[in-house]
């Protein structure tokens, strides 16, 4: 972990929400980001409240979310416009009743009441819409969780994993770090001389391949991401593995194994790699020089 973060809520001079994260990798730097309107979601959903009644100066923090976060919370966002993401529509003057992380009621303002006690938030010019998801990020960072949170992202697809941030999610899940849910890789499963040296792993052979997916399966992993450079044989050997414990298969189509043949064992192909040389006609310049390959 490089450096600490602190994450804070709070009011502005002119009473808007705002988040705060404080880092000491930043050498102390606060970083202010407002929080109309997607912070609404991602942040009071989560049960973190702003404080009421103090109005410090912009750019001070006020209240650490582990200070500020009841075991039970009730929130309440009052004459907000929601935006359901069903089809497209805007839904105005509804109020909305979140209690530990699940709506429990929706509904026009005159009709919705709000639970006593709870954290009543004045919503009116404001939108409410569902937690945004990114389906291929790299969490290299402790710091990329506060500022997925803080764009209204409570969904990240990790798209390769390490022993790390496989901690960090837990700390997410017990409750310990604000962050979105992580459904993550594990290592870059590659072959020799991978270009991601930090993040990858040499697999060579079938003994290695079913010896990696043991230990993704084992940390937690949710999928595995095979890479670049993997020999046809080991390639094939991961995709039996996988296939054994329940792990989906997916990344890059590897140069040496091609497109019609990974194509059935993999989930997804990231960035659609692998597509493009074998939509190549033969005259093209691209099937005529292949050092761009080993650059990719």
């Amino acid at each position: 972990m490089r450096g600490k973060h602190q994450l804070f809520i709070g009011k502005d001079g002119n009473g808007r929400v705002l988040l705060y994260c404080r880092s000491t990798r930043l050498e102390g730097e606060t970083m202010r980001f407002d929080a109309k309107p997607l912070v609404l979601l991602a942040v009071l959903v989560t049960g973190c409240r702003a404080t009421h009644g103090v109005q410090p100066p912009p750019c001070t923090p006020t209240v650490p979310v582990s200070q500020s976060m009841p075991p039970a919370s009730v929130v309440a966002f009052v004459d907000v416009a929601v935006v359901p993401m069903d089809r497209e529509r805007v839904i105005v003057n509804q109020t909305v009743v979140v209690k530990e992380g699940r709506i429990v009621a929706l509904g026009p303002v005159s009709k919705t009441p709000v639970p006593a006690g709870a954290n009543r938030i004045e919503s009116r010019g404001r939108y409410l819409l569902p937690g945004l998801a990114d389906m291929h990020g790299h969490i290299n960072d402790l710091s990329d969780y506060l500022f997925y949170v803080a764009y209204g992202v409570t969904t990240v697809r990790n798209a390769w994993g390490t022993v790390t941030s496989l901690e960090w999610r837990a700390q997410v899940e017990r409750g310990q770090l604000l962050g979105p849910r992580v459904i993550t890789a594990g290592a870059l499963l590659d072959g020799a001389n991978s270009k991601f040296p930090l993040f990858n792993q040499s697999v060579i052979g079938p003994a290695e391949a079913e010896a990696a997916i043991r230990n993704q399966k084992r940390n937690g992993c949710d999928y595995i991401k095979v890479y670049n450079l993997l020999d046809v044989e080991t390639f094939h050997a991961l995709v039996r593995a996988a296939k054994k414990v329940d792990l989906p298969v997916m990344g890059h189509i590897p140069f040496a194994v091609g497109l019609r043949a990974a194509m059935p064992h993999m989930a997804s192909i990231e960035h659609l790699f692998g597509f493009g040389f074998p939509l190549q006609s033969d005259s093209s310049p691209i099937k005529k020089d292949t050092d761009w390959m080993t650059n990719a």
